[in-house]
């Protein structure tokens, strides 16, 4: 099996023989400029070939690149592949395909379909998906809404996320429309502050010195 650590002449030998692992190290390295000249359409190609020899990742680079503002734009088809890829359980291709439904990206706004999807992405796991989704209901203006996402942003804190615990510090202190509670507000505040986020660490010198 071939790595990316190869001379680009035997990468391109390799890709050329069939190995659709050096087919995805060529295509990506034609899409940065990486050791040949930067060329879209050959990067294309080479995702393509890749994807046929059954390369999943190879396949979810090129409804990435499709998707770009380059030569090669083509977001009908850019959609495609990722709902393929989101129907067969590819997680990062349902998170992307979220983010198209909330922006209306190449398909029209389906709020519903972007929860279902990061949703699935959470149960796989992912911890972006969880921010998002917790993102999202914490900029809505529903209480029922703001509960959602004090619970995704506690079960974020509690995995070690210090963005989630300042999150939290915000909502206790009575910013969000929750409940304040000052005491659970100032735990997290400093939990955030110990896990290197670097705005709590200056409330509390603020708090400290004044």
């Amino acid at each position: 099996m071939v790595t990316r650590m190869v001379p680009i002449d035997d990468l391109i030998l390799s890709a050329v023989e069939g190995d659709r692992n050096a087919q995805l190290y060529l295509a990506r390295a034609y899409r940065d400029g990486n050791d040949v000249e930067k060329d879209e359409f050959e990067s294309m190609r080479w995702f393509e070939a890749a994807a046929k020899n059954g390369h999943r990742r190879a396949k979810y680079e090129l409804a990435i690149l499709l998707e770009s503002e380059g030569p090669v734009h083509d977001t009908e088809r850019a959609i495609k592949l990722l709902k393929e890829l989101s129907d067969a359980g590819d997680v990062d291709s349902k998170y992307h395909l979220a983010k198209c439904y909330l922006e209306g990206a190449g398909v029209e706004k389906d709020r519903d379909t972007a929860e279902e999807l990061l949703y699935s992405c959470i149960r796989k796991g992912s911890q972006r998906a969880k921010t998002r989704l917790a993102d999202l209901y914490y900029n809505d203006e529903a209480y029922e809404s703001h509960l959602k996402s004090q619970i995704l942003y506690h079960e974020l804190a509690m995995e070690g996320d210090k963005n989630a615990m300042f999150k939290l510090y915000i909502m206790y202190k009575g910013n969000s429309g929750m409940r304040k509670d000052p005491k659970i507000a100032g735990k997290w505040l400093q939990a955030a502050a110990d896990a290197g986020h670097e705005k709590a660490a200056k409330l509390i010198q603020e708090n400290s010195s004044s």
